[in-house]
């Protein structure tokens, strides 16, 4: 699909940051893009199929708020010589982004289907939006279609730590089966960290998790303590090492536990479900009209 975007770029612009993750997306899944934009980016666009041109700016950063026409139909035809007619021109809308009449220029010289996507409820008056077919990401906004608002998705990381205790092959392929980097140090093995040491790598990960075996003596555990203090979520296998441990420390017994108590405090599925490679597909299917 051919696609012309019309939004902010490289600025320091929450639309620009949701423009550039989901233009990405829709890169990765093949399609062509136009993007009109307000400056010019700092170094090429990193997908061949993906044409950036400045045509406009934001008075409120003090740029000069003119579209400049020439600039835009020179690219959508240098765009269209190059990967055939464009099929959708899609708006990432803020009211005060857009000089008004070069706003309705564009859209009433822009002949394919067009999509704008409401970022918030506030609208300039002096725009015309007749032949929008409208997205919001907010359920209160009307709007054709309510997508909600991505997640940025990365692989998260565990650590674990301890001296000799620690079943580290358990909790590396509990958390590579479900797609979580394991990061751990043993201090028997490795060597004594400080504290200051110690807490930059717990802060480095996302959950920390300790998970010993079955011993006839007990103790109190300095490793979960310290774990805690991390401010990070801590997991533990239910031994009586950890009987003790405060009440609100999960503790689970299996392999499976531990995964459903790691998709479950890391948001794993959400943050998958409401991603930005989903909002992509999803607003294929709005392109295509479904």
């Amino acid at each position: 699909m051919n696609i012309c975007m019309l939004t902010t770029w490289s600025s320091a612009c929450g639309i620009a940051e949701y423009s550039r993750n989901l233009v990405e997306e829709l890169s990765l899944m093949g399609h062509n893009i136009l993007l009109l934009t307000n400056k010019e980016p700092a170094s090429l666009a990193a997908h061949p199929r993906t044409i950036i041109s400045s045509v406009f700016g934001v008075g409120w950063w003090g740029e000069n708020p003119a579209f400049r026409y020439e600039a835009a139909w020179k690219s959508m035809n240098d765009f269209e010589r190059k990967f055939g007619p464009i099929d959708v021109f899609h708006v990432q809308y803020q009211s005060s982004l857009y000089e008004s009449c070069g706003f309705n220029a564009l859209e009433k010289g822009t002949k394919c289907k067009k999509i704008i996507t409401l970022h918030d409820s506030s609208v300039n008056p002096k725009h015309n939006f007749d032949s929008f077919t409208t997205i919001a990401h907010n359920p209160n906004i009307n709007a054709d279609y309510y997508l909600p608002f991505p997640t940025i998705e990365r692989t998260p990381v565990v650590f674990s730590f301890g001296m000799g205790r620690n079943d580290y092959a358990f909790i590396e392929q509990a958390c590579k089966e479900i797609g979580v980097d394991f990061d751990c140090h043993d201090a028997r093995k490795d060597g004594w960290l400080s504290e200051k040491a110690l807490f930059e790598k717990m802060n480095n990960a996302d959950a920390i998790v300790l998970w010993y075996n079955e011993v006839s003596i007990e103790g109190q555990s300095a490793a979960l303590r310290t774990a805690i203090s991390s401010m990070r979520p801590v997991i533990v296998n239910d031994v009586g090492w950890f009987k003790d441990a405060p009440t609100f420390i999960q503790k689970v017994v299996s392999k499976e536990q531990l995964q459903w108590s790691l998709k479950n405090k890391l948001n794993l599925e959400y943050i998958k479900d409401n991603s930005f490679s989903e909002l992509a597909k999803k607003h294929i299917e709005v392109y295509n009209g479904r």
